[in-house]
């Protein structure tokens, strides 16, 4: 089915334009919101993100220096659940995506120890997930 629509090219000059400033408005609209999102009057977000960067600091110093093979409950739930939630940054980066999913894959190996520790035999599906279907055997 076709349809033939005729327009002056007054209206459609119009409709163009329309259509510019409509882009152009939801192009600052974008800029406006990401500026309020990090704005902050008070330096308390500044704050923060300097706390966080910090922390992973030494967060990567103990996975560095405490291999889970050595250390007895060592927190790979919450270091798993803290990099899933890295993408709350403000100023997340590709770098600190890629840093999270080494170590995620890092929690991963520290629940098998932990697991084994305990004598918890992982199923086989699980040991596959946890990427060491031999060395749990």
């Amino acid at each position: 089915m076709n349809a033939t629509l005729n327009i002056t090219l007054n209206d459609y000059n119009a409709l163009m334009q329309a259509r510019t400033d409509a882009e152009q408005d939801a192009a600052k609209a974008r800029e406006e919101a990401r500026v309020a999102r990090l704005e902050d009057p008070s330096a308390k977000l500044a704050r923060l993100l300097a706390f966080t960067r910090d922390v992973l600091d030494v967060a990567r110093f103990g996975i560095a220096h405490l291999p889970p093979e050595t250390v007895k409950n060592w927190p790979y739930e919450t270091l798993r659940r803290a990099m899933h939630n890295i993408d709350a940054l403000p100023d997340c980066s590709t770098a600190d995506r890629d840093m999270a999913i080494d170590l995620v894959s890092f929690a991963r190996e520290c629940e098998v120890l932990e697991l084994r520790r305990r004598g918890i035999s992982l199923m086989p599906a699980e040991r596959a997930e946890a990427g060491s279907v031999a060395s749990v055997e």
